[in-house]
């Protein structure tokens, strides 16, 4: 588990990894559970932080895809009335951006 941005944990850490514990150290540990509930609330907030970014990137693509869907479905059916009318292939094509083979599909 890493803590990363969390300095009392990183220097409290550092400090048990070299076993080099002064007298100011028992003032983070003096409260271990208050600690980890510290921790365990700063977990939390960058979860849930990252679930809501997650959540408003997934939006955000689900309406570029849904706006890009609507726009191609409106070739299709202008073209579909364009051909109705009687306009060729060709001219159906240059006037949507629709290719041939969606335009005989």
């Amino acid at each position: 588990m890493e803590f990363v941005g969390d300095e009392v944990f990183e220097e409290m850490m550092r400090r048990l990894n070299k076993s080099t514990l002064k007298e100011d150290d028992y003032e983070y540990i003096e409260n271990e559970d208050e600690m980890w509930a510290e921790v365990a609330r700063l977990e939390h907030g960058y979860f849930v932080e990252g679930l809501e970014q997650g959540r408003a990137e997934g939006r955000m693509e689900g309406r570029m895809e849904g706006r890009a869907e609507g726009q191609l479905a409106g070739k299709r059916e202008t073209a579909r009335k364009m051909l109705a009318k009687g306009f060729s292939i060709d001219e159906v094509s240059e006037l949507t951006g629709l290719s041939g083979d969606e335009l005989t599909n």
